[in-house]
């Protein structure tokens, strides 16, 4: 039977148990950086096996997050990137960067992926945007400072627009609440 090989971005193949606690560690280290104030600081991969442990270290919200960017990464290796690509001319290969899975895409394509509840520490998980893995014309994926790069500046984006809609309306509610205040005080101004 042969083993299975999935790769990360910036990185050769992996056998598939080698990937899976590679995106372990992976998935670690990003969370401590869209958490930076938690208290996750040194990976142990013990704690993926021990539940209660790993919440008891990093809390439950970040715990869960770990784990679902763990699972997504190893059904990423099973489902997409292990399997061979029927796709003619250049293109790019199948790849996990990190957070989010990239199918094979054409040279000149773009890879565009739902934001992941994982990526981010916004609560308001179900209105987060997409992102996109560009695939250049040479048939490798876009380069940032020498690394493969996907852009997530968007996922974001739409919780941001319904946060600042909310602010708008809540400085209007607090606006025409001023003026019925001050037309109050000048009817009982008036009358006394």
């Amino acid at each position: 039977m042969n083993e299975s090989y999935c790769r990360i971005t910036n990185q050769n193949p992996l056998p598939l148990n080698q990937f899976i606690e590679e995106t372990r560690y992976l998935c670690f280290y990003y969370l401590s950086f869209i958490y930076p104030t938690s208290n996750i600081s040194e990976y142990d991969s013990d704690l993926f096996d021990n539940e209660a442990e790993s919440i008891k270290y990093m809390g439950e919200t970040i715990n869960r997050k770990w784990r679902a960017c763990s699972e997504a990464a190893k059904s990423c290796c099973v489902n997409v990137l292990s399997k061979p690509v029927s796709m003619n001319g250049l293109y790019c290969k199948p790849v996990w960067d990190g957070w989010s899975c990239h199918q094979a895409t054409p040279a000149g394509g773009v890879s565009i992926f739902e934001c992941a509840d994982h990526t981010t520490t916004d609560s308001c998980h179900s209105i987060l945007g997409y992102g996109n893995f560009e695939c250049t014309q040479d048939g490798d994926w876009s380069k940032l400072n020498g690394s493969e790069y996907a852009d997530y500046s968007k996922c974001l984006e739409p919780t941001l627009n319904f946060k600042h809609l909310m602010i708008d309306v809540n400085i209007i509610c607090n606006l025409i609440s001023v003026l019925f205040l001050i037309s109050g005080l000048l009817v009982f101004l008036s009358y006394r």
